[in-house]
């Protein structure tokens, strides 16, 4: 059967699957029939993009019908914004078994090495000598060629929270968090939203437990205004324990809002406002310290 995207999509969005009793021999039928569509829909529009990622279409299809909310808007967003998520998790892990061959380094790791050689440095040590490369491989357990790679690694990224648009500006990829400006604005790298995430996952991590479900899902909603489908950046994110993944669905299909989150939590905007503030300043510090200075 041929299809095209206009009644591919017709077809998705008139499956009777949300209108049947879960778990009955009718919406199992239905379920199949719109898992069959999604996968030809994005066959459709990917145009060979998407032909080796069959089990993640299938099983992203699974779980959004599962999850899908009628009363939150159309479905086929819902599932275009949780396959892009998907497919930048999928392309990633191809990536990292590509460009490492199973070596892995940990963000804890590349923050050790980067304060042995900043160290070294600063007190005028020669950081190429063989006795320097002895004594950080064996602080860190990582043999020669591991140690070899991670130097390179870290040697070639810019350890900053800035970036320039594209007058050559310089600006503060966090103050872009506050305002909800997207990074294409300007000429964003990987290794500055690392460095970001990196900063407020440590802070994240130091919150009470009690205090971590409004930061998670209001760190989301200022990531996914700044990201907008970003699909790099969205692989590096998913990583991080900060980031609420389905959260992050609904603000793209949805338009989630600071409000909505208020809601959910039963506290006021203003509250919630100065939870962000009082969290921006602490990942201020931070920066400050670690990374460069926030300016």
């Amino acid at each position: 059967m041929q299809y095209d995207r206009n009644s591919i999509e017709k077809k998705i969005n008139q499956s009777a699957v949300f209108q049947l009793e879960p778990g009955s021999a009718g919406y199992r039928r239905e379920a199949l029939k719109l898992v069959e569509l999604l996968f030809h829909y994005l066959m459709v529009i990917g145009k060979g993009k998407y032909d080796d990622f069959g089990v993640e279409i299938t099983e992203t299809a699974n779980r959004c019908i599962k999850n899908y909310d009628v009363g939150t808007g159309p479905f086929l967003n819902y599932f275009n914004a949780a396959w892009k998520l998907e497919y930048g998790h999928a392309v990633g892990r191809g990536l990292v078994g590509d460009n490492y061959v199973g070596i892995k380094f940990t963000d804890a790791i590349q923050r050790k090495l980067r304060g042995y050689l900043k160290y070294a440095s600063s007190r005028g040590m020669d950081t190429e000598s063989a006795e320097f490369e002895n004594n950080v491989r064996a602080a860190l357990g990582l043999s020669g060629a591991e140690y070899r790679e991670l130097v390179t690694i870290v040697k070639n990224r810019t350890i900053s929270e800035h970036a320039k648009n594209a007058a050559g500006e310089e600006y503060s990829v966090f103050d872009r968090l506050e305002t909800g400006t997207h990074v294409s604005d300007g000429i964003i790298k990987l290794e500055t939203m690392e460095s970001v995430f990196g900063a407020i996952e440590t802070n994240y991590n130091r919150l009470q437990d009690r205090q971590k479900p409004i930061l998670r899902d209001l760190i989301t909603l200022k990531i996914s205004e700044l990201i907008a489908g970003d699909e790099p950046v969205i692989r590096l994110v998913q990583a991080k324990s900060f980031f609420n993944k389905e959260l992050y669905i609904r603000c793209v299909s949805e338009g989630i809002t600071a409000r909505h989150i208020a809601e959910k939590y039963s506290i006021k905007e203003q509250s919630l406002s100065r939870t962000w503030k009082q969290f921006k300043e602490k990942l201020a510090d931070s920066i400050g310290g670690e990374l460069n200075g926030l300016k």
